[in-house]
């Protein structure tokens, strides 16, 4: 069974919205942390990237992730090349 075209639209409206506030708290972290780069896993549900900026931003220590490249994802690792990935549930201290 498709599902009515009605669904589809407010689905569409959901995900904009959704998109649009996530480029808006990303583009802060970016800025409140002087980040080289800040970019998410496309795993990640929306709510779970907003859960990792909202950590992000509660850390007291701005200058902890100064000039870092860091990706949103499901696991810690950094590359040799410098690129931070955190998990979105992460716990800074």
């Amino acid at each position: 069974m498709l599902p009515l075209l009605s669904d589809i639209k407010a689905k569409r409206v959901t995900y904009l919205h959704d998109l649009g506030m996530e480029k808006k708290e990303l583009e802060k972290c970016v800025e409140y942390f002087n980040l080289e780069s800040l970019e998410r896993d496309r795993s990640l549900k929306h709510h779970q990237v907003l859960t990792a900026f909202d950590s992000l931003k509660s850390s007291n220590d701005r200058s902890l992730l100064n000039s870092f490249a860091i990706i949103i994802s499901n696991y810690y690792s950094v590359s040799v090349d410098g690129l931070v990935r955190i998990p979105w549930d992460h716990q800074l201290g």
